[in-house]
């Protein structure tokens, strides 16, 4: 009876060692050398409701345009559809697409006018030009950083960034409808130098900033008319990079460092949860991009001498679950995670500035499947201390009835 519950166990044992790992490998890749050559950098991806890939980017023909075309999703091939602005020395910065009515929305740093401007175009699912908004924030306008767009439940776009106003750089959200009618805008100057990191949206559409004077900020507003509701300063000047939310109102912000750090940040109230750091991780790459998967885990990605790396992170214990690099010969400028949890990464291959793109197919393997040689697994190692956990557990059960 003891060695049957012993063989029990182990079974049990093995079967949830099987179901932990997860099957990494790449799916495709997407590389073009678009005519004219010069600046032409992929930016910035997002998905169509059945994971359709489009990604916007630099079009130089001469001058700049910015472009946003459509990939298919099994094989990376572009399908034809896309469409290029109208206008000269467009810099792409980020997209969004509507869910409900598949429109497409893409900023964009225009340096035609004077000062520079804010520039957000409407595409429709069909990639035909739909209308277009310009906010010209107070001063020389200049991104030095980033440029986040975000589109709430009710299809209203927020967009944030930094500018130039004089000696200072400072903050601005704005707030447009659908149809890209301005709604209200602030800006935000400490009367130092504030720059922009990300923009997110909280389970009740409140935007959330964070930025950079000195020390790194959350600051959070109120939705109907930009109204300051509360901010908080962190502990110290993390650099933060790059920032996701989850459905708990959980913030996660990336720190490309030695080592390379996440942190925890309350969305309800800007308190610091944690910070973690990845010693191990440090020697691979510096990671710049995340995004969060349908079980809350975080995907990071970034890029060392030309190879994206990936990496996935349990956020129960905030341990590695594995990391998967791929010879790219790009930078990674963005990381994205469709409906089926598989990450597409974009980015840009110099010389000779060409389109990159890059999709992983992430499995779980049944009971009996060998791992593939192509993963490159920390986390089949060094499991998540909650599943190691679990594994002693099971183990000390297994022991205990096997000595009685």
């Amino acid at each position: 009876m003891k060695l049957r519950v012993l063989s029990i166990s182990i079974l049990i044992i093995l079967s949830l060692v099987s179901v932990y790992s997860e099957n990494v490998s790449l799916m495709w890749t997407y590389l073009e050398n678009p005519p004219g050559g010069g600046a032409s950098d992929s930016k910035a991806l997002t998905f169509f409701p059945n994971d359709t890939i489009v990604f916007a980017a630099d079009n130089y023909n001469g001058v700049e345009h910015a472009l946003v075309r459509e990939l298919n999703k099994n094989t990376g091939s572009a399908t034809g559809r896309e469409y290029s602005s109208a206008g000269n020395y467009l810099y792409p910065h980020d997209i969004e697409i509507n869910p409900s009515t598949k429109d497409i929305y893409y900023a964009i740093e225009d340096q035609v006018t004077s000062p520079r401007s804010l520039r957000i175009i409407k595409v429709n699912s069909n990639f035909n030009y739909v209308t277009q908004a310009i906010f010209a924030p107070p001063g020389t306008f200049q991104v030095l950083t980033r440029m986040d767009i975000e589109i709430d439940s009710n299809g209203n776009v927020y967009a944030g960034g930094d500018y130039n106003s004089g000696p200072h750089t400072n903050i601005y959200l704005v707030k447009f409808n659908s149809s890209l009618n301005l709604q209200w805008n602030i800006t935000y100057d400490t009367g130092s130098y504030d720059y922009f990191t990300s923009l997110e949206l909280d389970s009740n559409d409140q935007p959330i900033i964070f930025g950079d004077s000195n020390n790194d900020y959350v600051r959070k507003y109120n939705k109907t008319n930009g109204n300051l509701i509360w901010t908080k300063t962190l502990s110290t000047n993390v650099g933060i990079y790059d920032v996701k939310i989850d459905s708990n109102n959980n913030l996660y912000g990336i720190k490309a460092s030695i080592p390379n750090k996440l942190y925890k940040i309350s969305g309800i109230n800007g308190s610091e949860l944690g910070v973690w750091t990845y010693p191990s991780l440090s020697n691979l790459v510096f990671f710049t991009q995340m995004d969060i998967d349908s079980n809350y885990n975080l995907i990071v990605g970034g890029t060392l001498n030309g190879n994206f790396t990936f990496a996935k992170i349990n956020t129960t214990d905030m341990s590695v679950m594995w990391n998967f690099t791929s010879p790219s010969s790009a930078q990674m400028t963005d990381l994205q995670i469709d409906s089926e949890d598989n990450p597409v990464a974009v980015g840009t291959v110099t010389p000779p500035n060409s389109y990159y793109a890059m999709k992983l197919n992430i499995t779980q393997p049944s009971p009996a499947a060998a791992p593939q040689q192509s993963q490159s697994s920390l986390g089949a190692i060094f499991p998540s201390m909650s599943f190691i956990s679990t594994l002693v557990s099971l183990i000390m059960i297994s022991s205990f009835y096997l000595f009685l």
